[in-house]
């Protein structure tokens, strides 16, 4: 077996202890114990200083890990959950609803006329607005309800165990207080209206999209009525 030089000189070092008298081979035993113990306690150092450095960078890791996560699925404008999110929260209720043959209900809102805010208003002001409006509906919903930013300025209400006529009723409550909602923005005061529409589970087995679907098409009903409503089920 072929040894390492480091090896190799404390094997000779050992046989020159060896080779002493037993007094000075005290003597000499003792020194080389001191010098090992001193490299010992100098690495120990070194490994508590790596150790706390690593500790350090798991921790940040864990808190970046965190904030990429949330930002994952928050809408970065209004805080609310975001389509990705949102998509996931549906197929997870369209699963439960199946299971336990329970209903499950959608509501999707418009801004109406966002466009012409933005116009008059300025985009600052737009997003203000849209701030202001997620806040509002988010104070109003139940405990179990999720609403995210399905896109530009629609929300989508997760309304989970709830039959339509019950989801109506949060359609409009929430219709009913941004209706009266005015908003402080950069550009001045804004009010605007929301149109929306409900879409029931019906036990369907393409999954939730013809839920929203049907939502969707309450909501453009509501639209061509003028506005300013949530229209009946369907």
């Amino acid at each position: 077996m072929n040894d390492n030089p480091p090896l190799l000189r404390a094997r000779e070092r050992l046989d020159e202890l060896r080779a002493l008298p037993a007094e000075e081979r005290r003597s000499a035993a003792l020194g080389e114990l001191e010098c090992v113990l001193e490299a010992y306690l100098k690495q120990a150092e070194q490994f508590e200083k790596v150790m706390a450095i690593s500790d350090q960078y798991q921790a940040s890791l864990r808190e970046a890990t965190t904030r990429l996560e949330r930002m994952a699925r928050v809408d970065s404008l209004t805080g609310l959950a975001n389509r990705r999110d949102m998509v996931e929260h549906l197929d997870v209720e369209l699963v439960r609803a199946r299971r336990q043959q329970r209903p499950f209900s959608v509501i999707l809102f418009d801004i109406d006329d966002f466009k012409k805010v933005n116009d008059h208003f300025g985009h600052q002001s737009g997003d203000q607005t849209l701030v202001a409006v997620a806040a509002l509906v988010k104070t109003l919903l139940r405990r179990t309800d999720l609403c995210a930013r399905w896109g530009g300025e629609e929300f989508l209400i997760l309304c989970p165990e709830t039959a339509g006529e019950e989801a109506l009723v949060v359609a409009e409550k929430c219709r009913a207080e941004v209706a009266a909602l005015v908003v402080s923005s950069t550009g001045g005061p804004i009010s605007v209206t929301l149109s929306g529409g409900v879409g029931v589970f019906r036990n369907e087995s393409a999954g939730w999209e013809p839920v929203v679907a049907r939502a969707d098409a309450g909501l453009y009903r509501a639209k061509v009525a003028g506005k300013n409503r949530i229209a009946g089920l369907e």
